[in-house]
């Protein structure tokens, strides 16, 4: 994997391509109703201000669980960061897992000790490294914004390899692909590459539970900040 633009993810670079590749990742918990994955922008790109919207629709939809994917190597603990996580606990009592790339600093903890006390004040549980969301899918953050020809290019080349759909977050922008894999009707599924941007505010991604898949639904946040999900605009 090598070979891919970005130097993307950490563990992910010597997995073969033609074959799919058993990662010690623990295994996903299944989606009742859905998930909600937003990435955290670093602190280098503070915006946060559009997710307040998001935090509604969390409320209102109340999701079977919530990711915040954190990209980058280290990571302080901003006022405003913290302030967010306790809004999300007020009107979410499910599980929010805060996912950050494998790779740190050396001697630099990717986590204050004021955030790891905050976290877990909250019950939200950090995660380094590749998370499952949902049976059949992985999540991952680059250590640094992959670019690539068009959004979502790096996402399903690892979906490829890794014969799952791909979360990517961190990127320089946002996209979705969709692409069917298998020869014969029995054994064929789809594979989906979807890449987050490192800027929270251009979207963020839901993944609702089916009988039949786990389908992703990339909703792209306007400039005022306002989207909508289902015909209902949150602004």
């Amino acid at each position: 994997m090598a070979s891919l633009e970005g130097g993307v993810m950490s563990g992910l670079e010597h997995l073969p391509e033609t074959t799919g590749a058993s990662l010690p990742v623990e295994p996903a918990i299944p989606l009742t109703r859905g998930m909600v994955a937003i990435t955290v922008p670093p602190a280098s790109q503070p915006d946060i201000s559009n997710i307040g919207n998001i935090v509604r629709f969390i409320a209102e939809w109340q999701p079977d669980r919530l990711l915040l994917t954190a990209p980058g190597l280290a990571w302080g603990c901003r006022q405003d960061l913290i302030e967010l996580l306790k809004e999300i606990r007020r009107v979410y009592q499910l599980p929010v897992v805060i996912q950050t790339n494998a790779l740190t600093v050396p001697g630099v903890p990717q986590w204050k000790n004021q955030c790891l006390e905050t976290f877990a004040a909250l019950n939200m549980t950090p995660h380094a490294g590749i998370y499952a969301p949902a049976p059949g899918w992985y999540s991952v953050c680059s250590s640094e914004p992959p670019m690539s020809t068009y959004a979502g290019a790096i996402a399903i080349l690892l979906a490829r390899a890794l014969r799952a759909s791909v979360l990517c977050a961190g990127a320089d922008r946002m996209g979705i692909i969709e692409e069917t894999v298998g020869k014969t009707h029995s054994d064929g599924k789809t594979l989906w590459g979807i890449e987050l941007a490192e800027k929270a505010r251009q979207g963020f991604l839901i993944l609702e539970s089916t009988p039949l898949e786990t389908k992703p639904t990339v909703v792209p946040i306007h400039r005022d900040g306002s989207f909508t999900v289902a015909g209902v605009t949150y602004n």
